[in-house]
């Protein structure tokens, strides 16, 4: 995941709002020709029929797969500049985005952890990109800034929703501080509450967010335009 943000923040150069990641599995063999035509078959249809689906497409084995991570929905995504300008526009997104990705200030160690891993991670791909991919190595500080203004921003938003918690009916500061009103505009009522049930446990926050992001979005995959991780299994 730390690879895939680093991909769309510096080589796509797009902010990655409101992309979402999803478990997402195939037929292994999926491209294989899995139905031999003959001559004698083919010279009996009519002519310019199309054999594609017939030897593709047909008896596909759904009993082995490839289990896969998928990003959908890049409709919300924006270009951004390759200076401090487009690094604040990925730390909004970021942050505004739902809860896939570990994040700092969360209060929850196992959580701050993988954050840690994530952040290392992301910041080593990056690299990779600006120095040996594109060549831009003086643009390497974009990443670090990246990562220090999430630590920030993040700080700040949930000193404030602790000093909001009192007007808050749920008494969750993680589900104010993480979506605010957007949760809301999305519909996604349920996958709010289940973190103000979940906050307090690594395991069931887990949990509650990939339930919330596979409920509400699911029709992503038929409809949107999809990114399979070639490496994620």
């Amino acid at each position: 995941m730390s690879h895939t943000l680093a991909v769309l923040h510096w080589h796509t150069k797009i902010d990655a709002m409101d992309v979402e990641f999803v478990i997402g599995s195939s037929p292994a063999e999926e491209q294989s020709i899995r139905v031999e035509i003959d001559a004698s078959r083919a010279s009996s249809l009519p002519p310019q029929t199309s054999t594609y689906e017939e030897a593709k497409h047909s008896r596909v084995d759904f009993t082995k797969r490839v289990t896969a991570l998928w990003m959908i929905d890049f409709d919300d995504c924006n270009d951004i500049a390759m200076n401090s300008s487009g690094v604040d526009m990925a730390v909004k997104a970021f942050l505004d985005t739902n809860f896939y990705c570990p994040r700092p200030e969360t209060g929850d160690a196992y959580i701050d952890t993988l954050w840690t891993m994530f952040s290392e991670k992301y910041l080593q791909y990056s690299d990779f990109i600006l120095e040996d991919v594109l060549r831009t190595p003086d643009l390497k500080n974009l990443p670090r800034q990246f990562i220090q203004k999430i630590a920030v921003e993040a700080a700040q938003r949930h000193q404030g929703s602790i000093e909001g918690t009192s007007h808050s009916p749920s008494g969750s500061s993680f589900g104010s501080w993480r979506r605010g009103s957007r949760a809301t505009r999305r519909g996604n009522v349920n996958t709010e509450s289940e973190h103000t049930l979940s906050s307090q446990s690594g395991s069931s926050l887990r949990s509650s967010v990939s339930y919330g992001g596979s409920w509400r979005r699911g029709r992503g995959f038929s409809q949107r335009g999809s990114w399979r991780g070639s490496d994620a299994s």
